[in-house]
């Protein structure tokens, strides 16, 4: 009897890096959608002035680092989510992130097996 050995380690290491991607940005995109809505209804009314603060959420995956960044660019976000002394405190970006949780991992796990399901083990 023979057994014959192959070495796909090299693919794998590279779909997983390519899933790795793919899970990011979906994550990426779903925070930002989910925060997104937190400023239009989780406070009783929309955080909501000239639309500069909705427009402002975004995303940056760093694979490299296996995280995906996710924030605000205008200069005053801080202010808005943390209050001050005359507006209540409205965190909304840590209220987005934080109580969806699930749903990330939900998104990480199903990219991260994304092109798997098919694979066939050979060779024996």
């Amino acid at each position: 009897m023979s057994i014959a050995f192959t070495d796909n380690s090299a693919e794998v290491l590279a779909r997983l890096k390519q899933n790795e991607v793919k899970a990011l940005t979906a994550i990426g995109q779903t925070a930002v959608e989910i925060t997104t809505d937190y400023i239009m209804k989780k406070y009783g009314r929309p955080i909501y002035r000239t639309g500069d603060l909705l427009r402002s959420v975004a995303f940056k995956p760093e694979p490299e680092k296996s995280r995906v960044l996710v924030g605000c660019t205008v200069e005053y976000a801080p202010w808005v989510a943390m209050g001050t002394r005359t507006m209540k405190a409205r965190p909304f970006l840590q209220d987005a992130l934080r109580q969806n949780v699930k749903i990330y991992e939900s998104l990480a796990a199903e990219q991260m097996g994304d092109s798997f399901s098919g694979l066939r083990i050979s060779g024996i």
